[in-house]
């Protein structure tokens, strides 16, 4: 068996011909080929020559999961025709229903130049994966519930250009990974972020992190404080500062 891998990110937008809608999609397509032979820029032999993709879509983020945070994959078998269109398109596997239908419905747009053998167009079976996934910063607003990443207006005053530091109403302890529960690891996540003109958090970013494991929980943990309004000479300022989180299984941030 032959196998051909075409690794499709925002990086290969040219192979796009429309604008993506969700950013969180990767498209990994899987082409299995049922012949013999090595790969050898795109062709098994002489005459012989794997399809190629001219036109692909990817899949639509079902609202419904992208709400919920949820994640997953979905793998699809279809015929690409001797015309180079998609046919008989059939869900082999999927982590949620909704995947396999948004897979699929992309999947009718795709166009190909169609295989050869001997040097006949021939019609081809592949297998294709995608792979549904959120960022970080999109699981935490969806975590948070509310938007969380804007465009700030107006002058941003740093924490450290104030006399006083601004005041915490609430004290946020960021929750421990699941992934790393029992491993005995601990360590720091330092968050800058913003608070706005109403004292909630805003724009949080990772500076740095002692496990990669700690990004998603520092971000929500900061995001779930809330500030006293910052006031200088009877107005409300957007302030800047950064916060570190401490992850221990035993131990509260400080």
């Amino acid at each position: 068996m032959c196998n051909l891998y075409i690794i499709l990110s925002m990086k290969s937008y040219f192979l796009l011909s429309r604008p993506l809608n969700f950013s969180g999609v990767i498209v990994i397509l899987l082409i299995l080929f049922l012949t013999k032979g090595s790969i050898i820029q795109g062709k098994d032999g002489i005459g012989d020559s794997h399809p190629i993709p001219t036109r692909t879509y990817r899949p639509d983020y079902p609202d419904n999961l992208r709400s919920q945070g949820i994640v997953g994959h979905a793998l699809i078998k279809f015929t690409i025709n001797k015309q180079g269109s998609v046919v008989d398109s059939e869900v082999i596997s999927a982590t949620h229903e909704s995947f396999g239908i948004a897979s699929i419905d992309a999947l009718r747009q795709w166009q190909f130049i169609p295989a050869r053998k001997n040097g006949e167009i021939i019609s081809k079976q592949v297998q294709q994966r995608f792979k549904f996934t959120l960022s970080v910063e999109e699981l935490a607003e969806i975590k948070v519930g509310r938007e969380v990443f804007i465009k700030v207006k107006g002058r941003i005053i740093k924490a450290d250009e104030l006399d006083t530091s601004p005041v915490p109403i609430n004290t946020v302890i960021p929750i421990y990974p699941e992934e790393l529960i029992d491993s005995g690891i601990e360590g720091e996540a330092q968050v800058k972020f913003i608070i706005d003109k109403d004292g909630y958090v805003i724009n949080p970013q990772i500076m740095s992190t002692d496990h990669e494991k700690f990004t998603l929980n520092a971000l929500i943990a900061s995001l779930k404080m809330k500030f006293e309004p910052v006031k200088l000479k009877g107005r409300f300022w957007n302030v800047e500062m950064e916060k570190s989180f401490s992850f221990s299984e035993n131990t509260e941030d400080k």
